[in-house]
Parts: C-alpha cells; sequence; structure tokens
C-alpha cells in the first residue's frame, strides 16, 4: 500500500513538474515584458497623432475665426451701404417733393 501512495505521489510530481517546466515564469515575464514595450510604444504613437491632430483643429479654428471677423467686417460694411441708400432715396424723395411743390406755386 505505501509502495502504491508512493508512486501514486511520484507520478504526480512529475507531472505537476512536466507542468511547470512547461509554463516558465522566466519567459511568461519577458514576453510580458515586451507586450508592455508595445503597447507603450502604441500609446506614444497615438498621442503624438492625438497632439498633430489638436495642432490642425486649432489652426482650423484660428482660420474660422479669422472668417468669421471677415464676415463681420463685410456684414457691417453692407449695413452702412445700405443705411447710405435709404439716406439717399429720403435725400431724392425730399427733393421731388420740394420741386413738386415749387412747381405747384408756378
Amino acid at each position: 500500500m505505501k509502495t502504491k501512495s508512493l508512486m501514486i505521489a511520484g507520478v504526480l510530481s512529475m507531472i505537476s513538474a512536466a507542468a511547470f517546466a512547461q509554463t516558465n515564469p522566466v519567459v511568461q515575464v519577458h514576453q510580458d515584458n515586451a507586450q508592455i514595450r508595445q503597447d507603450v510604444k502604441q500609446v506614444h504613437q497615438e498621442t503624438r497623432q492625438i497632439q498633430r491632430d489638436n495642432a490642425v483643429i486649432a489652426a482650423k479654428q484660428q482660420d474660422i475665426k479669422h472668417d468669421e471677423k471677415v464676415i463681420a467686417h463685410r456684414t457691417a460694411d453692407k449695413h452702412v451701404e445700405q443705411v447710405a441708400r435709404k439716406e439717399a432715396k429720403v435725400e431724392r424723395h425730399a427733393d421731388k417733393v420740394k420741386r413738386d411743390h415749387d412747381a405747384a406755386k408756378i
């Protein structure tokens, strides 16, 4: 009975030793470290790309602000022109009324 249990324990220890030998922890740590380095490189690349994209977005926002200012100036100029035309129309109308009034006196 003792020999059977010793043999079973021996077989089980050989099986566990073989299983442990297949999953070498040092190799596993090296693989994990390599994967971590790869992930860190990828994160750095994505961060650089995000920074480039942010720079492009900022430049396009500076362009948009400039365009908005140009549009605002053009709108103001257009409004000034419209006011001037209305004033000229009112003056012409006043001149016509005066001529008609003067003509009626003749």
